[in-house]
């Protein structure tokens, strides 16, 4: 049967969000990893100031069991920005990462020609890099 519920339907459908999204509004938020693990203990034993030290809770360890449409406590709040901040940098990191080597990669092959025979040749000097452009010789031109 098709789902009544809208905000399943719009995920099930692919309008908007994701099943992970879908999970976090109507179930719960999990466990919370930093570098892929779970958040690390200060010097104190303590992971944030309001637990005790060395408590092996699941919720003391970034175990977030609420959801958001229920609301979130403080301390599961704090661990979520503390792995969305995490991915956010991730993000920024990989982005300026893979345009740099983009541009490098244009860079060196710049002085890559394709010839009238469709032929791949570099112009510095002239040597044949390969025999037809892109495997075939289809003539993109055209």
């Amino acid at each position: 049967s098709f789902p009544t519920n809208c905000l399943s339907l719009m995920t099930i459908s692919g309008a908007k969000g994701s099943l992970v999204n879908f999970s976090q509004i109507s179930c719960l938020l999990g466990q919370q990893e930093l570098e892929g693990r779970r958040v690390p203990r200060m010097a104190s034993g303590k992971t944030l100031p309001c637990f005790a030290p060395y408590d092996a809770g699941a919720r003391s360890c970034g175990f977030v069991g609420d959801r958001f449409l229920s609301g979130l406590r403080p301390q599961e709040y704090y661990f979520h920005c503390m792995a969305g901040r995490e991915g956010l940098i991730d993000t920024t990191v990989k982005t300026s990462r893979s345009g740099y080597l983009q541009r490098c990669m244009v860079k060196n092959l710049e002085t890559l020609r394709v010839h009238y025979d469709a032929s791949v040749r570099d112009n510095a000097d002239g040597s044949i890099v390969q025999f037809y452009y892109g495997e075939d010789g289809l003539d993109v031109t055209q």
